[in-house]
């Protein structure tokens, strides 16, 4: 079997996106899943999970890992949502399908009412398609949680919006590497860049109170894995990486999309820099 039509049936694409300076286009997704297509075909076969994390403060300077965008980036959260939709649609050929809609609550921290999301899960028939919206922020660490609990294959590639392929990626291979060893007793792999669901479930979040309201998963659950590694339970933490040529070989690019505001507004931006230091340069001529 080839890997087209192995990894779909084994594997689900989880997308978070939020708010970012570049909204409303689409440049940074486009740009994800342009490399799948020219680096992982197989991905753009997959199931894929959609998750639109929403903000919860609007401030006169954004500051986006804390949930915080100005004024402009929440009036276009709206018309990014509808245009990465529609792009989803169209990459994983479903443009016009229909959706079941369904509401679900995420629950964080202490057993209290308050500490809830509601989200809305919309999923085409054939579950190809699905797509996340919380009600309010859930952070990376809850809205990746999210997804995994509507993922029916065994594994999963979750993938943040700003990060892209640049090399060619074996995918085939490396799902059967997952399968083979999953169960070992004294080395069994448990990622490679892919995740199996009960690992990420059991390891991450086995609790409600081991994830809270906008959390991130390296910052809060790489700290307790790195200090258990240090008192020798290695073994229950240890990643394994696709690690091409000694690691010479760059297989990602960050895309930035903190501070990526689009080509056109980066363009803009230049332009207006370089009108600013041409003037300052024929003030100086000029004195």
């Amino acid at each position: 079997m080839t890997q087209d039509t192995t990894v779909p049936k084994l594997v689900t694409v989880i997308i978070t996106t939020s708010p970012t300076p570049s909204a409303p286009s689409t440049e940074l997704v486009s740009a994800v899943i342009k490399s799948f297509e020219e680096h992982c075909h197989a991905l753009t076969l997959c199931n894929v999970i959609v998750v639109f994390d929403t903000f919860d403060q609007i401030v006169p300077t954004a500051r986006l890992k804390k949930g915080q965008v100005t004024p402009q980036q929440a009036a276009y959260f709206d018309e990014y949502k509808k245009n990465v939709k529609e792009l989803i649609l169209t990459k994983y050929r479903h443009f016009g399908a229909k959706f079941t809609q369904r509401r679900v609550t995420a629950e964080y921290g202490s057993p209290n009412p308050q500490n809830t999301v509601e989200y809305t899960i919309s999923q085409t028939s054939d579950k190809k398609v699905t797509f996340i919206e919380p009600s309010r922020r859930l952070g990376f660490g809850l809205a990746v949680r999210s997804a995994l609990r509507v993922t029916q294959t065994p594994f999963v590639w979750v993938q943040q919006h700003d990060w892209a392929l640049v090399a060619d990626l074996p995918m085939e291979p490396l799902v059967q590497i997952m399968k083979a060893y999953d169960s070992h007793l004294e080395t069994p792999i448990k990622y490679i860049c892919l995740a199996a669901i009960p690992h990420y479930l059991e390891r991450v979040f086995p609790s409600r109170l081991a994830m809270l309201r906008g959390d991130f998963i390296e910052d809060k659950i790489g700290q307790r894995a790195r200090a258990q590694m240090k008192e020798g339970l290695f073994t229950k933490w240890a990643t394994w990486l696709y690690y091409p040529d000694d690691g010479k070989q760059l297989c990602l690019k960050h895309l930035q999309g903190r501070t990526w505001a689009g080509a056109e507004r980066q363009a803009d931006r230049a332009a207006m820099w370089r009108e600013r230091n041409e003037a300052e340069r024929a003030a100086q001529d000029d004195g």
